[in-house]
């Protein structure tokens, strides 16, 4: 190789690296760390411990507060979504410790549980996060972010919000090239779980969670159609939606004949371990 090549080779090369290093910088590897330590497979979380042992988990934090909104815009758009639910769950995980034990207060103490995220004042929408340079929310990060530039309503299969009746916090990070699969598989547990989707054949009703009440517009764009009798079109995408990841038996029940929907009472006692 001559001189002048091997000069060649070098500036060039030197010319590509920021590039190569910033699509490479960004690690969910602390976090990775953190979900496995201290989160069993039931989906509950070891507070008390990750509050002794922080350390992972501020590094994240600290590492989403750093990382450049050019970088961040050269990802995918599972990509995307993947790290916007990641800083979700992640800094829901920061917000309770910063707080744990949770302090009631009287007048909270009678309308929520004691040891809730409902005891938190503000805690979704006052309480910021530093993420790409910006103060954000809880709230923004779901309902301004998630909601409004991915039309994904699996996210609310994944967003956990520290409560017992959440979905189940997944112990490995949500990454854009498996997110499909990954959405896929949480969508199965969360209807797996008697207290957020059961059939009652007899009765011809289904009793599901409240959190298909809650966010029913946001499944009418996927899974809207002809409106089953006795429901509306909000209605009928989210029946539509657990049909088309249930079981066959489950299936063509859903699809058959007059259908009821009841909503279970939402459990907002902390998803402690």
């Amino acid at each position: 190789m001559s001189r002048a090549f091997h000069v060649l080779l070098v500036l060039t090369l030197l010319s590509v690296s920021p590039s190569v290093t910033m699509a490479s910088s960004f690690s969910y590897n602390d976090y990775a760390a953190v979900l496995d330590a201290y989160v069993d497979n039931e989906g509950f979380v070891n507070y008390a411990g990750l509050q002794k042992n922080r350390l992972a988990l501020d590094r994240f934090a600290d590492a989403m507060s750093k990382l450049g909104r050019d970088e961040f815009e050269s990802w995918t758009e599972p990509q995307r979504m993947a790290f916007w639910i990641n800083a979700y769950n992640a800094l829901t995980l920061v917000l309770i410790i910063d707080r744990y034990p949770i302090q009631s207060s009287r007048i909270r103490g009678l309308v929520w549980p004691k040891n809730s995220i409902r005891q938190i004042p503000g805690a979704w929408t006052d309480v910021e996060f530093d993420v790409m340079g910006a103060k954000v929310t809880l709230d923004h990060v779901e309902h301004g972010i998630l909601r409004t530039d991915f039309a994904e309503p699996r996210i609310h299969m994944a967003l956990v919000c520290a409560a017992r009746s959440c979905p189940n916090l997944r112990r490995e990070p949500y990454r854009g090239g498996d997110l499909d699969a990954q959405l896929a598989d949480q969508t199965l547990v969360f209807l797996a779980d008697p207290d957020k989707f059961i059939l009652d054949k007899e009765g011809a009703k289904v009793r599901i969670s409240a959190i298909f009440d809650w966010f029913k517009g946001d499944f009418l764009a996927k899974y809207g159609g002809t409106e089953r009798e006795g429901m509306g079109a909000r209605e009928t995408a989210v029946i539509n939606f657990i049909a088309a990841h249930a079981d066959e038996d489950a299936r063509d029940f859903l699809l058959s004949g007059k259908l009821s929907i009841e909503y279970s009472d939402y459990d907002w006692t902390l998803n402690e371990r």
